[in-house]
């Protein structure tokens, strides 16, 4: 019999002369294949068709194992008592925060509160970089859609707002009275025009507080008696009395004068714009000047529209080793930044012109 193996169960059974790989069972002389095998079909063969001997060996190596129990040391069989954790036992469910907890609460408001303050889209918190974040920090938080944010700003956060905005107004008009200032702009990105209405107000302690009361839509034709009408009804939103209204300055527009006309409102005009009026009509008397602004704007558009161009200007500053400037681009609305167009477009002048060379298009 094959002695040299461990298994109780090689006692019925032995390796077979003709081959190194067959074992043959001692009682039936039945043999089997040991290649890649271990002992299990020779324990199920004692089971189906010796079941004396099979009863025996099973008893007598259950009596070895408990044996070989009592002889571990107490460090060993601590180890051995030790369980191994599963997945789920090392990884345990997180428990998800009740939408209505403090805890859940004041996080919607932060978010909420970093969507405004960041001007950031309602569409920021479905973006799958912030729900990664987000899991990650606070995996316990349940993410809300969008349309829970839209609700809480334009709802509970703006009414918060008015609120606190409104006890100030309130307050100030017992000591002081206001001074505005007004325009109309344009929300490119909404495809609206929107009237705005910003408070100045100097309080007992000589400070200085200025903030936006309102920016109403513009549905209809900018007309002087239009616009009156929405400048009595932001008024009124805010129980301001014209009474306590000291002045409001304005550009130059004819419907801005009307408006501000019917309304009863102290008004003047904004010097700044004045000056902006003064230095543009200088600028188009001179047939030379407009043209070379002309030229100046059309060199701006064809970089600000190509990022290739950029580029190219950019490696031609480098091996020229001057430094990285950027072509500006003038506003219609600020005289100033004309000056800036021109004075960049002077500095990169021989840049231009290598790039022009290169470009004939």
């Amino acid at each position: 019999m094959i002695s040299n193996r461990k298994s109780l169960v090689w006692k019925f059974f032995e390796q077979h002369s003709d081959s190194a790989l067959m074992v043959l069972c001692v009682i039936c002389k039945k043999k089997y294949s040991q290649k890649g095998r271990g002992t299990s079909s020779l324990w199920n063969h004692l089971k189906a068709f010796h079941k004396a001997e099979y009863d025996d060996l099973s008893t007598e190596q259950a009596k070895q194992a408990k044996e070989k129990e009592a002889e571990k040391t107490p460090l060993q069989k601590a180890k051995s008592e030790v369980k191994q954790k599963s997945i789920a036992e090392c990884f345990p469910s997180v428990k998800i925060w009740d939408v209505n907890s403090f805890r859940s609460k004041n996080l919607d408001k932060i978010i909420a509160e970093m969507l405004v303050m960041d001007d950031l889209p309602f569409s920021h918190v479905e973006d799958l970089g912030f729900m990664r974040l987000m899991t990650e920090i606070c995996p316990q938080y349940k993410l809300k859609q969008r349309n829970f944010y839209t609700s809480k700003i334009c709802d509970e956060m703006y009414d918060s707002a008015f609120a606190k905005i409104k006890s100030i107004v309130n307050k100030n008009q017992l000591n002081c009275n206001f001074a505005f200032t007004t325009d109309v702009w344009s929300d490119t990105s909404a495809g609206v025009s929107l009237l705005s209405l910003t408070a100045h107000v100097v309080t007992e302690k000589l400070e200085r507080v200025n903030f936006v009361l309102s920016a109403e839509p513009l549905h209809e034709r900018h007309t002087g008696e239009y616009i009156s009408m929405k400048f009595d009804e932001m008024l009124e939103k805010w129980d301001i009395p014209s009474s306590t209204v000291h002045c409001v300055l304005r550009d130059s527009g004819a419907n801005m004068k009307k408006a501000l006309f019917l309304s009863g409102l102290n008004n003047i005009d904004c010097t700044v714009h004045k000056i902006h009026l003064v230095v543009k009509q200088g600028l188009s008397s001179k047939e030379e000047i407009g043209n070379l602004i002309r030229k100046c704007r059309s060199i701006a558009t064809h970089f600000h529209h190509s990022t290739m161009a950029q580029d190219e200007l950019k490696k031609i500053q480098g091996r020229l080793q001057e430094p990285m400037l950027t072509i500006i681009h003038d506003s219609p609305t600020r005289w100033n930044s004309t000056l800036y167009m021109l004075e960049r477009t002077q500095k990169l002048k021989e840049p231009l012109c290598l790039y022009a060379a290169s470009n004939s298009n």
